[in-house]
């Protein structure tokens, strides 16, 4: 009985999301009312910064808590290989996958944006990850509101802008490395990566207290302890 309520459940929640996706170019266009070191963005009156510093941005919805910050490896890419389009770069294990979405949109600026995203589950835990090709956004989510935060983080895709070349200028390939692993600590900090959550993540993925292992290790190979700064 539970089984098919949940199977119920889950379809009305997947049709709601394909609904908000199939109208993404219908979202609104707002001026940005933000401004960050490298970008702009527009936050809509029911979302709230709870946190935030030049490297990520800690967004709040009713009880759904979303990181948000800039998508620089494809920023990068995307200026060196005309050819590059954005993959996905998902941390989570396939397997616990119950949602998946990908498209393009047009930002108020009217260039052409892809998107990428991901809602897994395990046990009571559901996390979103929506990859876009400027900014990327992780939260640990309620499901019950999982349409409302995704056209929340799409009204934000579609008005924020990105000063491109300043991160280019300010970003080496070993500066990407560093703002990565500020990113895994800022979701260690307000996500913290345990019980359920851990079992979602594949080996290679994000762990407890400040560890990251590198995809599929051998044997030989140790296990990188991340320094906080």
């Amino acid at each position: 009985m539970c089984l098919c309520a949940c199977k119920d459940s889950n379809a009305n929640i997947n049709k709601q999301l394909d609904n908000v996706f199939n109208n993404i170019n219908d979202i609104k266009e707002y001026h940005t009312n933000n401004t960050m070191k490298y970008f702009s963005y527009y936050l809509p009156s029911d979302m709230h910064e709870d946190d935030l510093d030049s490297d990520g941005i800690v967004l709040k919805y009713n009880d759904s808590t979303i990181i948000m910050n800039l998508n620089i490896a494809n920023i990068i890419n995307s200026k060196y290989y005309n050819d590059y389009i954005l993959t996905d770069e998902s941390l989570f294990d396939k397997q616990y996958s119950i949602y998946k979405k990908q498209g393009s949109f047009k930002n108020f600026e009217n260039d052409n944006k892809r998107y990428i995203c991901d809602i897994y589950n395990y046990d009571d835990t559901y996390v979103l990850f929506l990859q876009s090709s400027d900014m990327n956004y992780l939260g640990n989510i309620d499901i019950q509101d999982a349409d409302e935060v995704v056209k929340h983080l799409l009204t934000i895709c579609k008005n924020t802008t990105v000063s491109k070349e300043e991160v280019i200028k300010d970003y080496s390939n070993k500066d990407v490395i560093d703002y990565t692993k500020k990113q895994i600590n800022l979701f260690d900090v307000n996500m913290p990566v345990n019980g359920a959550l851990a079992d979602l993540l594949v080996d290679g993925a994000i762990v407890a207290d400040g560890i990251y292992i590198e995809n599929n290790p051998s044997d030989s190979e140790e296990i990188n302890e991340i320094p906080y700064e």
